[in-house]
């Protein structure tokens, strides 16, 4: 049964109406269909690269003006701060899986192993027999037209052939959302009721729609939000009218340029940017973490030098060099470790209510819990079954399952904690760890073809991830009593129409400009890279090396320890998450306006206190909105003027 607490939150829960579902899915189209473009075809501004996806924001920046209006001429018709975070939640969630990291390059999947393959390249021999008919296309017309741009006439008669593939993938999609948000119905209650994560990522749109009025008449927001707007106004003209002056704040100088000699030189490209956005994010961020990500970027350059000292070859200018998604690895494993550590108690609880016994806290008491832990089991084992039909072992794939939900599980938790602007976490997913204990020589050719198809899930889908947009959607509907049960069921519908929906967008566009030639995007190397690490897996297994366990260890072990540590002293600097964070190319283009985000903060806090922090908040919610909604307005001008224009963001 359940408490007489349950019963008095359940009695605050407002509706979530049928008006903003409707309104969210009516602007789903219009929101992933922009995202793809900038993505995919004018390759630059890439939205779901952050956190906060400036799309939806601007969509609930208008919907905000819009309601300002009503509220003066028809109150009736005006919306509650509810259906504001409704609206921006589905478009959030619904949107991040369009991005270029999710399955964009899914579509990419379909095709390119046959697109790609050649005499030379030996794919055709090597894995085209153990990839099911029903999961890609292999016809040679339809691949052709796609990827020449033949016209949209010629998608008619290929269409049954694409059909099938989406609709699959798509029962995937509904399997794969419903195990991951499940699992936040389960967390739900510990991580916002009971430790109150920050949720920094949401704090705008919280903003936005439960204070819109004390912030559209805060003359610090318009003050932030005048000084970046005149920024990307005159950067705009600039780009279209180079005569025009340049106030350059995308990269005005490259420090590695300056280390030319050995071991020096191993640091890279160390480049200086001002991005007015990610200074306002990441005022938002809690100072430590902040903090975190900036000294452990260093660590990162200092790891190449130490490589490099000890004679390792280093290809690139990224990462740690040697053995980074092994240190990922470690990493998030020990935060998954100590959260679920910290977390026993409540799952012990959540266990017993799932089982029917005394259980409170999820959904209202032992119903949700096993709701909740139902929705789970029955995601996860679709996931599988899913995967053994597409030709991966039942052993395997039942790993690879409960490794790619503690991973899931552990970046929404850096997400609810940390709210980073952004998150890289390349090579760090499942297939990397499975395939470093088993070895590639002790798995077969069809489940490693199989572990290919899934490529799309894993190479950097961790940074436009819907799963955390979906945590951050149930603390907006928690701050403003909507009912939860409800509001998961439009994330739901909304992850679900959004994933559908970049099937038909990045096929049409195939089809009428040419995906080999007019579009840009990285969705397609992405999935040829899958490829191209298979064809490798198959001719040239490499054995496991030692180095990559040691570094795994060392990662684990630090992690703890410095986990353990803050427990006793709150006041260390440093979290593991912020090694996670730092780890990839993103946060080259972030750690300076990071560290003066920490300074800005670190002195207001120091010499104003949490007063002077809170009145100076809307300036920096002022810097996020006003790039976002200008640079918003730049890329509408080049969609419709079609040519490429300002981009505030890469």
């Amino acid at each position: 049964m359940t408490t007489d607490n349950d019963t008095r939150r359940a009695s605050r829960n407002r509706p979530v109406t049928a008006r903003s579902v409707l309104l969210g899915l009516l602007l789903l189209p219009l929101n992933n269909y922009w995202i793809i473009y900038l993505e995919l075809v004018r390759d630059g501004c890439f939205p779901t690269v952050l956190t906060l996806v400036f799309t939806a924001v601007t969509f609930t920046f208008l919907l905000v003006l819009l309601n300002q209006v009503l509220l003066r001429c028809c109150p009736r018709w005006a919306f509650s701060d509810g259906e504001v975070v409704t609206v921006y939640a589905m478009l959030a969630v619904g949107g991040a899986l369009a991005g270029c990291d999710v399955v964009q390059t899914l579509v990419f999947v379909l095709t390119r192993a046959y697109w790609s393959a050649t005499p030379e390249n030996h794919w055709a021999e090597l894995f085209h027999r153990y990839l099911p008919p029903w999961l890609v296309v292999r016809n040679q017309k339809a691949i052709q037209a796609f990827y020449l741009g033949k016209g949209l006439d010629h998608l008619q008669p290929h269409l049954t052939l694409w059909l099938l593939p989406a609709l699959a993938w798509s029962v995937f999609l509904f399997f794969l959302l419903l195990s991951l948000f499940s699992l936040n119905a389960l967390f739900r209650e510990r991580w916002i009721r009971e430790e109150r994560l920050s949720f920094p990522v949401v704090r705008l749109p919280l903003a936005l729609a439960t204070q819109p009025q004390a912030l559209l008449s805060s003359r610090l927001f318009w003050l932030g939000f005048a000084i970046v707007a005149a920024i990307d106004v005159i950067d705009g003209f600039n780009f279209l009218y180079p005569v025009v002056p340049r106030i350059n704040v995308k990269q005005f100088v490259d420090l590695g340029v300056n280390f030319t000699s050995k071991p020096w030189n191993a640091v890279g490209w160390f480049p200086i940017t001002l991005y007015p956005f990610v200074i306002g994010m990441g005022y938002l961020i809690p100072s430590d973490l902040c903090l975190s990500c900036v000294v452990f970027f260093w660590i990162w350059k200092l790891q190449r030098v130490a490589f490099t000292i000890m004679g390792q070859d280093l290809t690139d200018g990224l990462g740690g060099g040697r053995y980074t998604a092994q240190q990922l690895s470690g990493t998030w494993i020990a935060l998954l470790v100590f959260s679920l550590y910290n977390s026993r108690r409540y799952l012990a609880t959540a266990l017993r209510g799932a089982l029917g016994g005394k259980g409170v806290g999820v959904a209202g008491g032992m119903r949700g819990h096993r709701i909740a832990a139902i929705g789970v089991v029955v995601g996860a084992v679709g996931v599988v079954t899913f995967m053994c039909l597409a030709g991966m072992s039942l052993p395997l794939a039942a790993g690879y399952v409960v490794i790619y939900l503690g991973l899931a599980l552990m970046i929404s938790r850096i997400r609810a904690e940390l709210g980073p602007p952004v998150h890289d976490l390349y090579g760090a997913g499942p297939d990397q760890l499975l395939t470093t204990f088993l070895g590639v020589k002790h798995i077969a050719p069809q489940s490693l073809t199989a572990m290919t198809l899934f490529f799309w899930l894993n190479r950097e889908s961790y940074r436009s991830f819907p799963m955390a947009h979906h945590f951050e959607g149930m603390k907006l509907a928690e701050e403003t009593r909507l009912h939860q049960g409800k509001f998961w069921g439009a994330l739901m519908l909304a992850g679900m129409v959004g994933g559908f929906l970049v099937f038909p967008i990045v096929i049409s566009r195939g089809y009428a400009l040419g995906a080999d030639s007019k579009l840009h995007g990285p969705a397609r190397w992405f999935a040829t890279e899958g490829y191209n690490r298979l064809a490798q897996w198959l001719e040239a297994p490499k054995p496991r090396q030692g180095g990559e366990f040691t570094a795994m260890g060392l990662a684990f072990t630090i992690s703890l320890f410095l986990l353990r540590a803050r427990t006793f002293y709150p006041w260390l600097p440093l979290h593991p998450s912020g090694f996670i964070v730092s780890s990839f190319w993103a946060i080259h283009l972030l750690w300076f306006p990071l560290l003066l985000a920490w300074m800005v903060k670190s002195l207001l806090q120091r010499y104003g206190g949490p007063k002077a922090y809170v009145r100076a908040t809307p300036f920096f919610y002022g810097l996020i909105l006003g790039e976002f909604t200008v640079g918003a307005a730049w890329q509408l001008y080049g969609m419709i003027a079609k040519k490429v224009t300002y981009a505030f963001w890469i």
